[in-house]
């Protein structure tokens, strides 16, 4: 699951400088792959835990942890589909610009799924498991900082106007 938010993550920092043409299909491009690796990562980690608890005969999504990933690994799935429609084949959506005006939509909704993926993490870092099998339980802190840091760089990286959302002035 780390490689899948490590992913997921920089799947979307990629895509926050991108002005030029260019630079947009580039992004594009590496952004679908990334995002598409990550969602395979996905589907590996949560098969790894989701078998783990039937081999140990343990109840699945119990915890807020569980009933948010299981949410979360949901959300990603239609957030992915709508990412390809809108890309692959604009005129699902009844045209091109059409399918264009949808971006914000995407956009937004990612960094939603961005915020609810750390939180989840958050929850599980603090699980029993990791606390019975982690060497040192103070590095746990440790997640806290690096969510900081990944806050600070998307909040810097960030473009707002990309949304298509206008502040008052």
């Amino acid at each position: 699951m780390t490689l899948f938010i490590v992913l997921l993550t920089e799947g979307i920092a990629l895509l926050q400088p991108t002005s030029t043409s260019e630079e947009k299909r580039k992004g594009l491009y590496y952004h679908a792959l990334i995002q598409s690796t990550s969602y395979l990562s996905a589907i590996i980690g949560f098969s790894f835990i989701f078998y783990n608890k039937v081999i140990s005969n343990k109840s699945h999504f119990e915890s807020l942890h569980g009933k948010l990933g299981l949410f979360v690994f949901v959300y990603l799935f239609i957030q992915l589909l709508f990412g390809i429609t809108i890309a692959l084949t604009p005129t699902l959506y009844g045209s091109i610009d059409k399918a264009k005006s949808l971006w914000k939509y995407h956009r937004i909704l990612g960094y939603v799924l961005l915020l609810l993926v750390w939180f989840t993490s958050q929850l599980g870092v603090r699980a029993d498991y990791m606390y019975n099998n982690l060497y040192d339980t103070k590095l746990i802190y440790l997640h806290w900082l690096s969510l900081i840091f990944v806050v600070t760089g998307l909040v810097y990286r960030t473009r707002t106007r990309k949304w298509g959302v206008r502040f008052s002035q």
